[in-house]
């Protein structure tokens, strides 16, 4: 089935530092897959490649209704295709090409969170 991968990998580690404090880290690892458009698994650029990304989180609880949070995704700025698509190029050669979506990079991201 095209961009479904055969092999795929979730995986969290969560560690409480204090009672208000908790880290995690999450890997995701994705094995190759065909693009879209190539159901007969022939096209000649082969498959978008899999990849293996991680990121880092943290939460700490202040008060019974604020907690803080903050997050570093893809921790090691791996560049990487999760998407590919077979597709004629009528810009430039009029053939078909393997056209690849690609990763956004790392980002960060801290906020705070309120219940009431």
């Amino acid at each position: 089935i095209p961009n479904i991968p055969a092999l795929m990998l979730k995986a969290k580690l969560s560690y409480q530092l204090a009672p208000a404090t908790k880290v995690s880290t999450q890997i995701l690892a994705q094995g190759p897959s065909y693009g879209r458009g190539d159901e007969t698994n022939t096209d000649i650029n082969g498959q978008v490649p899999g990849f293996m990304v991680a990121k880092l989180s943290a939460t700490h609880q202040l008060d019974k209704y604020l907690m803080l949070f903050g997050s570093v995704n893809n921790l090691l700025d791996h560049r990487y295709s999760n998407f590919g698509n077979l597709a004629t190029n009528n810009i430039g050669s009029g053939n078909a090409e393997q056209f690849r979506s690609f990763s956004s990079g790392r980002s960060i991201v801290v906020g705070i969170n309120g219940k009431f």
